[in-house]
């Protein structure tokens, strides 16, 4: 009977000291994420991007799925070009419709999104913006 409970004893001192203690790993990202979607259905796809040129396509059912990955070049261009949209911008987008587009950018700790009715004629440059993004993203 001390046998089995200097063994337990050993046992429980060595699992408080064989642990090691590991912070965890935060990678801070850097991406942008375009959606459509919305209509009778509510269906939502998404195709996003992340600094490293990684492109992830999240379809109606809500499986994340790698795609091609695109040029580091081309992507700093993309981000310069959603950031400069967001300084541009004096108020939140926030104007979602039946069928709705949405973009969102990520910078580190730091989120802006940005919603609207597809073909909202007040949007139309957004528009244009977001088809060139999603085409250079999709690489097409």
């Amino acid at each position: 009977m001390k046998g089995h409970t200097v063994f337990l004893t050993l046992f429980i001192l060595l699992g408080f000291f064989g642990c090691k203690s590991h912070k965890p790993v935060t990678t801070v990202l850097k991406y942008v994420k375009l959606g459509e979607g919305g209509g009778f259905t509510g269906a939502w796809e998404y195709w996003s991007v992340n600094q490293n040129g990684k492109v992830f396509y999240i379809g109606t059912e809500g499986k994340s799925v790698e795609k091609q990955s695109v040029d580091i070049k081309a992507i700093k261009q993309i981000f310069a070009e959603v950031d400069a949209f967001f300084k541009s911008q004096k108020e939140v987008v926030n104007r979602p419709g039946n069928m709705s587009r949405t973009l969102n950018f990520v910078d580190g700790a730091s989120e802006r999104q940005a919603t609207w009715a597809v073909e909202d004629p007040q949007y139309v440059q957004l528009d244009s913006m977001y088809i060139s993004w999603l085409s250079r993203i999709k690489g097409k």
